[in-house]
């Protein structure tokens, strides 16, 4: 995965009028590729926890209080074989948790679903959610991109395992067309979602 630094740099500019050294500031951003340590050989380092010892109830519990926490949420229904999120009905339809292979598998579904949702033109009004979407473009692809990153923070957040929602083809190639044709979608996407999980997660900006 990709890893983004950024932050503002003081530096000391000349005045090409003046000759004046002054202070000044200089965004710096920088990007690294990161890997998990269980994708790592070789490394001499204690094995790792598992959800900070949490039982499954008590996870299941947690993701579920996330859940109840969005304002004014969506409809979800649980039936059916495939997850996916209609803006025109403000509906999530998400199988049942016992088809999914683990507990987390499901909620990071959920979770993308949520993620989808919060751009609905009621929430925080994206436009790949409230236009008119191609599946496979641009705006598609970056619209999955902020819901897959919501899961990945919600998730996190919840010490559940998030893996990739989307299998096919088209999905991961869409990803890195977008991100070959501007490296900053990543950056925009980061943001947009972290708007979204706070949404989720009830989290109002006006009371900050």
């Amino acid at each position: 995965m990709m890893a983004i630094f950024w932050k503002r740099l003081e530096v000391d500019r000349i005045d090409p009028l003046t000759g004046e050294v002054r202070p000044a500031e200089i965004p710096f951003l920088r990007y690294y590729h990161v890997f998990n340590v269980e994708q790592c050989q070789g490394l001499k380092l204690p094995p790792l926890p598992s959800a900070n010892g949490e039982t499954p109830s008590l996870r299941i519990e947690r993701a579920e209080e996330v859940v109840k926490s969005m304002i004014d949420p969506p409809t979800i229904q649980e039936r059916g074989s495939s997850a996916w999120y209609r803006p025109k009905d403000d509906l999530i339809r998400i199988p049942k948790l016992q088809l999914f292979m683990t507990t987390d598998a499901f909620y990071a579904t959920l979770f993308h679903e949520l993620g989808h949702s919060t751009g609905h033109e009621k929430r925080l009004n994206r436009a790949g959610v409230t236009g008119t979407i191609r599946f496979g473009s641009d705006t598609y692809s970056r619209e999955e991109l902020v819901a897959e990153l919501t899961s990945a923070f919600c998730c996190a957040g919840l010490g559940l395992d998030n893996s990739l929602v989307e299998n096919s083809t088209s999905y991961i190639q869409g990803w890195q067309t977008t991100l070959r044709e501007d490296p900053k979608a990543v950056t925009i996407a980061a943001a947009q979602a972290q708007r979204a999980t706070d949404y989720i997660r009830g989290i109002s900006y006006d009371d900050l």
